[in-house]
């Protein structure tokens, strides 16, 4: 298979949104998909470089593009990974007409108002689509130190810093890593200002987490750049 052939059924997005959707359709039914349909929606929506590169609406004619693609050969030469995760979504039915159904509901649910993550909480897979420099950032400095909880805050607050001058010493770390790890902090402290909802939404994945641990990243990293990155007049 060539890879371009290749890259249209067996990368992002569409693998993953088959995965979403077989688990959704499962014994449990919970998610359902129309709310893990909304996540998807409004995590494309949050990010204007996710908006801009492949909307709902371009999902929606992928799935069907690829429809196409099966109903005119049945037998076209897709990959494993891709084959499994259309047979697990689409439990025995037509896989074309699968497809084509989950476009509309993606079509669907592109219209319909943006569901506030008071009103809907944030999955496992939206957590790492959302923050993942933070989790990157905490998988390799922070979650051996504990939440901050009852490690220390100073403990802590070495971690961050350590953390940031390993990025800081790549030649390409700041401007790449540290300024989007900022930006998620914020994104974070914005999204869920209370304690409760934090807690709620990200501490599945991101343990260390609290309105604390984050502002202590924000913070660390703010100082950075304003030691290192200061800019001065010529």
């Amino acid at each position: 298979m060539h890879l371009p052939t290749a890259a249209v059924f067996g990368e992002a997005p569409v693998i993953h949104l088959l995965g979403i959707a077989a688990e959704a359709q499962g014994p449990a039914r919970s998610p359902t998909l129309d709310d893990e349909l909304a996540r998807l929606d409004r995590t494309i929506g949050i990010s204007s470089t996710a908006s801009w590169a492949l909307p709902m609406s371009t999902l929606a004619a992928l799935l069907e593009l690829i429809a196409d693609i099966l109903e005119a050969d049945p037998a076209h030469d897709t990959p494993p990974a891709f084959r499994a995760a259309l047979e697990r979504a689409a439990e025995g039915t037509d896989p074309p007409g699968y497809l084509r159904t989950l476009a509309g509901l993606v079509r669907l649910d592109a219209d319909r108002q943006y569901v506030d993550h008071r009103e809907l909480r944030c999955a496992p897979w939206e957590t790492d689509a959302l923050f993942p420099r933070l989790q990157r950032f905490g998988n390799q400095w922070l979650d051996a130190r504990g939440s901050g909880d009852g490690a220390g805050a100073g403990h802590f607050a070495y971690g961050v810093r350590q953390g940031i001058e390993h990025i800081h010493a790549d030649l390409h770390g700041c401007p790449e890593q540290l300024a989007a790890l900022g930006a998620e902090a914020q994104r974070m402290l914005l999204l869920f200002p209370t304690p409760r909802r934090l807690r709620d939404n990200v501490r599945s994945r991101l343990h260390w987490a609290t309105q604390d641990t984050v502002r202590t990243v924000l913070t660390q990293l703010t100082d950075h750049m304003d030691r290192h990155h200061a800019q001065h007049p010529d």
